[in-house]
């Protein structure tokens, strides 16, 4: 029974997310921000013996600040540490917060995670876990879930699904393991406060008279040591960080000189840099990422002529941003911190150098700096902790600052804008668009949440001027990864110039698992084109139930006809059409040959391959218990096998594995997903014409 201390919508996602825990061995938790998935996290964490966290460095303080309230027990590791190869601790259930952040099935952190799950139940936690797309969702619920583990919903391979997606059906066959509510369909609406919107305002970083000829010197570098492809991406970069703030611009800039320079002592040796250089020369900031920039290249040798003459180009384009020159979106952001007097406001930048700019162009009066894990005020470098703390001491249940320490204005990089309670604000500035919607939702949802003393909040927009934003497309590339989001796992998002965007397919299933989708309903007929809707019920060994709502082509059934049955008074005792039961025979029989033929992508292909050589050499040298454990590998890859454990299969068999080894493996892999039985028709509804 889910404890006391959860909101009557927390209590209602526990209890779903034990069920799918117990059915998929894995679950996402994808409610909006501010809603308290954490304290939802920690009830399903009270319900077993051991568990691990992963969650941001930024949050392990607050993690542990709530989990010691409520006394549950947990080990914590953050998603740092998991980068440098840190194993989790021993687990039954796993919690992965801000679980978007394990995305890219090539980072080391995801690997790390992936082969340290084991046996245990996971849990992912993220109000946005699609940043860029559909592969995002795929790659995180492959970390609980073999490729073909959705088979009997519909499809047979997450895999085929990077390249052939079908947005419907994977929403309708991961529903049963997501809980993703926007406040109204968690019906939280009086306890969150209501966002205001304020216009979008066109800001210049320098003076308007000087911006197009600061943009024809960027163009015109050639960033010769590097491809056509990288360079347009390093323009591009350029072209943010103008965007930003004149100092953010010239940082980078500098940087590039600095690596001309080697690079031209380099020539005249005839060597050249390293790898690690180039990618050094646009530093480690959330635009750079977001581009894709840490994987750049170099483009081999260059003579020293074409470097000189870029180093001429580039002298060019810093001395249009010498220091002191008018900053008109600064003085936008003055005018506002001086109408907002006394209110706390946080703002948010894309930049550490824009931060400090900002932070002098307040005066460093009542203002904090936090960025890259550091932070500062007037007087100097504090803890980042303790700065927050002075921001936010309400929300973070620390005493009230003395006057001289208080904190008003809170200026911050992206390194802050996940899971973080700052709800003593009322206002949240983008001084920057990032590069996606999550950023715009994560900023809001520090102070858009449960809790908040403010009846509303508002959010203020800077926008880049009409020159840059041709070149950056920041407002269209926001708006075209939203409507990606929406119609997959994220329950709410934001857009420029609206920060509250809710979704269509997660709130319809809200409505449809409130409406009886787990109850008999008995079967309805109603007016309309011919056709069927089912609610069915599958029991999967004795793990527990999955409820599917299908129409009679095996779509996913949230349409008008399900909302119809609801509401119908009127129920039909006669026996159900034959056609609709025809129709229902056929889905189940091709689901079940899907299901019967087992893993069938890549990655399963190719370790059974690699097992039967090795089985081959077992069996001429009559190596009897070592060919029956392989007989037992071949049967798990054939039923299926989370991404984690086929990397340490792939790895295994790489060192020609013995028995033990074998053994090893099979201990540490969670046993295989026993299999589903039905489905039973629990409700129908049929439209047949009058």
């Amino acid at each position: 029974m889910p404890p006391s201390w959860l909101y009557p919508h927390q209590r209602d996602a526990a209890q779903r997310l034990i069920e799918a825990l117990r059915v998929f061995g894995g679950a996402l938790l994808a409610d909006q921000v501010g809603l308290g998935k954490t304290h939802v996290a920690l009830a399903l964490a009270a319900t077993y013996d051991r568990v691990a966290v992963a969650v941001p460095a930024t949050l392990k303080a607050q993690w542990r600040r709530v989990a010691t309230r409520l006394s549950v027990a947990l080990d914590l590791v953050s998603h740092e540490a998991l980068s440098r190869g840190t194993r989790l601790p021993d687990a039954d259930l796993v919690i992965v917060d801000e679980a978007h952040r394990f995305r890219n099935p090539n980072t080391r952190r995801y690997d790390t995670l992936a082969r340290n799950i084991g046996c245990a139940h996971l849990l992912l936690v993220s109000a946005t876990p699609v940043v860029n797309g559909a592969a995002d969702l795929i790659h995180l619920i492959r970390l609980f879930l073999a490729d073909n583990a959705l088979a009997p919903l519909g499809v047979p391979s997450l895999e085929r699904m990077l390249s052939d997606l079908n947005a419907d059906t994977l929403m309708h066959a991961i529903a049963p393991f997501v809980v993703g509510r926007s406040v109204q369909t968690a019906h939280m609406n009086q306890r969150l406060p209501r966002v205001r919107d304020n216009s979008p305002v066109e800001a210049s970083p320098i003076p308007a008279a000087a911006l197009p000829p600061m943009v024809r010197s960027l163009e015109a570098l050639r960033f010769p040591s590097f491809g056509r492809e990288a360079s347009a991406l390093l323009r591009l970069h350029l072209f943010y960080r103008l965007a930003s703030s004149a100092d953010a611009c010239l940082e980078t800039l500098r940087r590039h000189g600095l690596y001309l320079d080697d690079a031209t002592d380099a020539a005249h040796r005839g060597e050249r840099l390293s790898r690690g250089a180039a990618r050094r020369v646009f530093g480690r900031d959330e635009g750079q990422l977001s581009l894709g920039l840490s994987d750049i290249r170099e483009n081999g040798r260059v003579p020293v002529n074409r470097l000189m003459a870029e180093r001429r180009r580039l002298s060019r384009a810093m001395a249009g941003l010498h220091s002191g020159i008018p900053n008109p979106k600064t003085d936008a952001l003055r005018a506002l911190a001086h109408h907002r007097r006394g209110r706390k406001t946080l703002v948010f930048t894309a930049a550490e150098a824009t931060a400090h700019t900002i932070a002098a162009a307040l005066g460093w009066k009542a203002v904090a700096v936090v960025a890259s894990g550091r932070a500062r005020l007037a007087s100097g470098p504090i803890a980042m902790d303790e700065a927050l703390n002075l921001f936010a001491p309400r929300a973070r249940g620390r005493p009230v600052p003395e006057e001289r320490l208080r904190v008003d204005v809170l200026v911050a990089t992206d390194f802050a804008s996940e899971g973080l309670d700052l709800q003593d604000a009322d206002a949240v500035v983008h001084f920057d668009l990032p590069w996606t919607p999550l950023r715009l939702e994560q900023r809001l949802g520090r102070i858009a949440r449960l809790h908040s003393p403010h009846d509303a909040v508002d959010v203020w927009w800077l926008v880049p001027p009409r020159l840059l934003e041709r070149r950056l497309h920041l407002i269209d590339r926001i708006g075209r990864k939203l409507r990606d989001q929406l119609r997959l796992a994220v329950a709410r998002s934001s857009r420029v110039g609206h920060a509250t965007v809710t979704g269509g397919y997660l709130d319809a299933r809200e409505r449809a698992v409130a409406g009886a989708l787990s109850a008999t309903r008995g079967f309805a007929v109603v007016s309309g084109a011919r056709r069927a809707v089912f609610g069915l019920r599958w029991t999967v060994g004795d793990r527990g139930t999955v409820h599917e709502l299908i129409d009679g082509d095996g779509n996913a059934g949230l349409g008008s006809e399900w909302e119809t049955l609801l509401r119908a008074p009127e129920r039909r005792s006669e026996p159900i059409p034959a056609w609709c039961l025809e129709a229902l025979d056929v889905i189940c029989r091709r689901r079940t040959h899907v299901m019967e033929r087992g893993a069938i992508h890549g990655a399963a292909r190719l370790l059974r391959r690699r097992v039967l050589r090795r089985a081959r050499h077992a069996a001429k040298r009559r190596e009897h218990r070592l060919l029956d454990r392989l007989d037992g590998v071949l049967q798990r890859i054939q039923a299926g096998l989370p991404v984690g454990a086929e990397r340490d299969l792939d790895d295994l068999l790489t060192r020609q594995p013995g028995v033990r080894a074998l053994d090893s493996w099979q201990r540490r892999i969670r046993g295989a997903s026993p299999r589903w039985q039905g489905p039973e028709i629990r409700t129908m509804v049929v439209a047949e014409p009058t």
